[in-house]
């Protein structure tokens, strides 16, 4: 399709402001992770700026956002940084709005959704600061003879911040949060979120194992990010996100990225077991969906014994907790873990989720403790070595 000499003008105004010029993201990251992220990212080349609660601030250019997502196991989302500026007044927003750029970030026909937080500034009612954005962005495209949606599944979503009334304005790169890999069709009851188990498991430094289990495993969330981390697969590049749609992605970019990852294996042997059966068949069937080589088995960790033959074996568990799932004796449970890897496994490396409120009742020695939220619980990550 031959373009029209506007929409050539629009191409080079897009290849030289945003293609070639760096750009401010923001790495959202669960908070307690955020150290995790920042050297996540040093490891792929990217040099972070700073850590800020809940997220990581680098500088790049748009390959380092596909990057970022495609590569990242620990973020949740990527978000880029558009402008900043002061407003006391509502008309503020769209004047200011009105005359930015937007036809060089975002797609025509694309769909919009706008999210407003505000925090100690003069202008606190979200529904209208929105509703002044989305005009700005509308007017603006127009004049181009760009149109945007907001009646359909979202595609792009524009995020409007509020502080001591400065607005910053920034735009998602990610589309769906990163903890969905696409792989877990089948969940159990409360799930952990796979940016987390990866998080934890980098904190354990995965690739000095030879036998990875998970006794507890659910619907295999551990197990099959384990696999993930020890064969060198990257679930990002199987996935879309929001910069797909964007006037400046370069499709070549993101093959170039995917094709020159080379594919290894540490050698670790992989096992997920539960006490419940349908649980088991549920991590089964993941692991079917990933194509990955988990040994998955039914049997009861806090009553049978076993025998596993490796040098040296982590153990990672996110058991059951009160709140989330009715159990007769929570903290039993973990006073009998605390028994088991004393005596039974004394030579294991463990990595143990429990409510911060029962921290007392796990006995065992830990080398790292790590609080964060997980389904709204506060719960810490207990890390112990071989002992």
């Amino acid at each position: 399709m031959q373009l029209s000499n506007s929409q050539k003008a629009i191409q080079r105004r897009v290849y030289h402001h945003v293609i070639k010029r760096m750009h401010t993201f923001f790495t959202i990251v669960q908070p307690g992770f955020e150290q995790i992220a920042f050297n996540e990212l040093l490891h792929m080349g990217i040099k972070p700026l700073a850590i800020t609660k809940g997220g990581i601030v680098f500088r790049g250019n748009l390959y380092d956002s596909y990057k970022a997502n495609m590569f990242s196991r620990v973020a949740t989302r990527i978000i880029m940084r558009l402008t900043e500026f002061r407003a006391l007044h509502f008309n503020e927003i769209y004047r200011t709005l009105r005359n930015f750029p937007w036809e060089l970030y975002i797609s025509s026909g694309t769909s919009i959704a706008i999210e407003v937080s505000v925090h100690k500034s003069k202008l606190h009612h979200t529904d209208r600061i929105g509703k002044e954005v989305l005009n700005a962005i509308e007017k603006r495209m127009n004049d181009f003879a760009l149109h945007i949606n907001t009646d359909q599944y979202r595609v792009q979503t524009i995020y409007i911040r509020f502080d001591h009334d400065q607005c910053g304005v920034s735009m998602d790169t990610t589309g769906d949060p990163l903890y969905k890999r696409g792989y877990k069709q089948h969940v159990g009851r409360a799930p952990l979120r796979e940016t987390i188990a990866a998080a934890l498991l980098y904190e354990c430094d995965i690739t000095s194992y030879d036998v990875i289990i998970d006794p507890m495993c659910g619907s295999g969330t551990f197990p099959l990010e384990a696999w993930c981390m020890t064969n060198n697969f990257f679930p990002g590049i199987n996935r879309a996100f929001a910069f797909m749609h964007w006037p400046s992605f370069r499709k070549e970019a993101c093959n170039s990225l995917a094709s020159s990852l080379s594919r290894g294996n540490y050698g670790a042997t992989i096992l997920a077991g539960d006490r419940d059966p349908s649980m088991v068949t549920i991590a089964k069937n993941n692991c079917t969906i990933l194509g990955a080589a988990i040994t998955t088995y039914s049997g009861d960790f806090l009553t049978e014994k076993l025998t596993i033959e490796g040098k040296h074996i982590l153990c990672t568990m996110n058991p059951p907790y009160g709140k989330r799932i009715a159990d007769d004796d929570t903290a039993g449970i973990y006073s009998r873990l605390s028994y088991i890897f004393e005596n039974w496994y004394p030579a294991w490396s463990f990595c143990i989720i429990i409510p911060l409120s029962l921290r007392h009742v796990f006995t065992v020695p830990v080398t790292k403790e790590i609080r964060f939220n997980n389904g709204g619980l506060p719960v810490i990550a207990l890390i112990g070595r071989e002992r």
